[in-house]
């Protein structure tokens, strides 16, 4: 990874959508969204502990074409990638601005399926006979 990296972790809040340039390259625009959360001791469970952030991400090329296979809304994923600032002049005439990360890397989180795997432990994997009746 290089030393001017960032990696965002985060669901991503919509479906992606493979769009074209003019010239037809190949893009995804996407926004994964991360709240902190803590345990509460008190209440046993996790708990929102400040703001959610919203950032913006850019896929190109041959990562953008893969990426709605693979994500859709809701998917906890981590983006490793670049921040981008672009501003241009909006139909207003105003000056716009954003920032935004361009991804070199996405992947899928397993952690939200560890948390469902480790909840249904001791009940046994759905069709597995090796989890029934077992005397060990």
């Amino acid at each position: 990874m290089a030393a001017d990296s960032i990696v965002v972790t985060g669901h991503v809040t919509a479906d992606v959508e493979v769009k074209k340039t003019r010239k037809g390259k190949s893009f995804v625009r996407f926004c994964v969204a991360n709240t902190p959360r803590r345990f509460d001791e008190a209440q046993h469970q996790w708990v929102d502990a400040g703001d959610t952030v919203f950032m913006d991400c850019v896929a190109w090329d041959v990562l953008a074409e893969c990426l709605p296979s693979r994500i859709r809304k809701g998917s906890r994923v981590i983006v490793v990638g670049m921040l981008k600032s672009s501003s241009w002049e909006g139909d207003d005439g105003g000056k716009r601005h954003r920032l935004e990360v361009r991804a070199n890397d996405v992947a899928v989180s397993v952690r939200d399926g560890v948390k469902r795997a480790a909840g249904a432990a001791g009940r046994g994997v759905l069709g597995d006979e090796w989890a029934r009746d077992s005397e060990f």
